[in-house]
C-alpha cells in the first residue's frame, strides 16, 4: 500500500526541515581551543597562528588607571590599549608589549604572553594572559572547582588613587554581521591577600557590568547579542584595587548561519513539489511516481 497523500506532505516537510536545519551549521569560537602564541615560545607545541575561527580572537591589555580612561574596569577602551601578540584583529596598540612563555609544568602546560613594560609596579608584577588545561597549584582559578581547559588573565595594580592600572583584556571581533550566543565563566584564584575585578563590554554597553570577585569565586555569565562585522567583545580582567588575583576564564560562542539561498531554494522546491504531487492525485486521479 502506497502511503498517503498527507503522510507523504508530513514526510518531504521533515525533509525539508532537516535539509534547512544541516544548512544552519553553528559556527564555534572557542576561546580555549582557538589559543595561539604569536611569537611563539620554545616548548609550545599548539598553535602559532589564527584558526579560521581563531582569527576572530586578539589578546591585548587596557590602561584603566584613570589618566583620562575610566578608574576601573567595565567601561568599553578605544585607546590606551597595548597588544601581548604580533597578531593585531584591533589594528592598535604599537609594537608588540609582551614575551611569549611555555611553561610544561602548569598542568598538562601552560602558555602565555607576559607584559614586559615597566608600569612602575614592583618587577615581578606583570600583566598576563595565557591558556591552561588544568589548574596546577594552589591558587590557580578552577582548582577547588575542579575546571579545566581554561583562559588566564592577570592585571597589573600600579597602587595609588584607587587604580586597577592595566587589565587584561581577551577581545571578540565579529567576523560577519549575526546574533551570536556568549557563555561562559570567570573564576578567580584562591590567593586570599589578592582581588580581581571582571566585566565584558561592547560598544553597545556592558553585557556584564564591572563584578568584583570574592577568592576563589565564580561568575557566570550567558547572553545573546546582535553584532556587525568588525564590532568588538572586551573580556576585562582587572583587581579591586590591590594586587591581582589571577582568573580564569572559559568561554564560548556560536552563530547560526543563514541557509545558503541555493540551499533555501532546494528545501522550498520540495515543499512545493510534495503539495503539487498530492493535489494532483487528488483532483485528477494523476499517479506520479
Amino acid at each position: 500500500m502506497s502511503p498517503s497523500p498527507r503522510r507523504f506532505i508530513v514526510a518531504k516537510l521533515l525533509a525539508a526541515a532537516l535539509l534547512m536545519s544541516s544548512a544552519r551549521a553553528a559556527l564555534i569560537y572557542s576561546a580555549y581551543d582557538d589559543f595561539y602564541l604569536a611569537p611563539t615560545a620554545a616548548g609550545w607545541g599548539g598553535a602559532t597562528s589564527p584558526s579560521a575561527t581563531g582569527a576572530a580572537w586578539g589578546y591585548y591589555m587596557g590602561n584603566v588607571n584613570g589618566f583620562g580612561l575610566p578608574t576601573g574596569v567595565g567601561s568599553y577602551l578605544t585607546s590606551e590599549i597595548y597588544r601581548f601578540s604580533s597578531v593585531n584583529p584591533l589594528g592598535v596598540g604599537g609594537p608588540v608589549y609582551s614575551t611569549s612563555f611555555w611553561d610544561a609544568t602548569g598542568g598538562a602546560g601552560f602558555a602565555r604572553y607576559l607584559d614586559n613594560v615597566a608600569w612602575g609596579a614592583p618587577s615581578d608584577l606583570h600583566a598576563s594572559l595565557g591558556s591552561y588545561s588544568t589548574p596546577w597549584f594552589g591558587g590557580a582559578p578552577g582548582l577547588s572547582q575542579g575546571l579545566t581547559n581554561l583562559i588566564w588573565m592577570q592585571s597589573v595594580w600600579l597602587g595609588g588613587g584607587g587604580s586597577e592600572g592595566i587589565a587584561s583584556m581577551l577581545i571578540w571581533k565579529a567576523p560577519a554581521a549575526g546574533i551570536y550566543n556568549f557563555s561562559g565563566l570567570f573564576v578567580s584564584g584562591d590567593q586570599a591577600a589578592n582581588s580581581a575585578a571582571v566585566a565584558i563590554v561592547s560598544p553597545g554597553g556592558a553585557n556584564l557590568s564591572r563584578t568584583v570577585l570574592a577568592n576563589n569565586d565564580v561568575q557566570s555569565f550567558s547572553f545573546q547579542s546582535s553584532y556587525n562585522a568588525g564590532d568588538v567583545v572586551q573580556f576585562q580582567v582587572g583587581n579591586n584595587f590591590s594586587i591581582g588575583n589571577a582568573v580564569g576564564l572559559q568561554l564560548e560562542i556560536t552563530a547560526a548561519t543563514v541557509p545558503e539561498p541555493s540551499t533555501l531554494f532546494s528545501a522550498l522546491g520540495l515543499v512545493g513539489f510534495a503539495l503539487a504531487r498530492c493535489y494532483l492525485r487528488r483532483k485528477f486521479k494523476i499517479k506520479i511516481a
